[in-house]
């Protein structure tokens, strides 16, 4: 099975992409900044012959390590139950000593790098392009999802996910 892999880093904060407002008024978008919080996504892209292409991704709190890199893969290779060809950039965690010694004692990964500044050849970046401009660009989260209160809040975020 090849797959694909990428992290991202997702601001919080709505990136403005695009806003209107009547002629002759300029828009305005109030938001509090304070602190920016991010949210860090790893993507998994996975292909192999005859099948329909499979995506995962988990949500990682802090910053991207070898450390948590190898516990995705573990859990992407038991989903998957096949080897892995895995095909990711030159991030320093995908290079590090921790990460090859992994790879050699894992016999179902084989790694492989792709060239420096080529994210196109990357699938798993057009996902990233996709949360980063398409609809959800401008939606701000709100504090409190629309003055609901703390016992109905996780249950209005559920319903909304899905």
């Amino acid at each position: 099975m090849i797959v694909f892999s990428d992290e991202s880093g997702l601001s919080l904060l709505p990136p403005v992409r695009r806003t209107w407002a009547p002629a002759g008024q300029t828009p305005t978008l109030q938001m509090r900044m304070g602190q920016r919080p991010k949210v860090f996504v790893v993507g998994w892209c996975c292909y192999s012959l005859g099948q329909p292409a499979r995506y995962f991704y988990r949500v990682v709190p802090g910053s991207v390590t070898d450390r948590i890199l190898i516990r995705q893969l573990h859990q992407v290779h038991r989903s998957l139950g096949r080897p892995i060809v895995l095909i990711w950039d030159n991030l320093s965690s995908h290079r590090s000593r921790r990460m090859r010694a992994f790879a050699a004692r894992s016999h179902w990964l084989t790694l492989t790098y792709l060239p420096p500044y080529a994210p196109d050849l990357n699938p798993v970046e057009g996902g990233w392009a996709h949360l980063k401009n398409g609809p959800l660009a401008n939606l701000g989260a709100r504090k409190n999802l629309c003055g609901a209160s703390d016992a109905n809040r996780a249950s209005a975020w559920h319903s909304w996910a899905r």
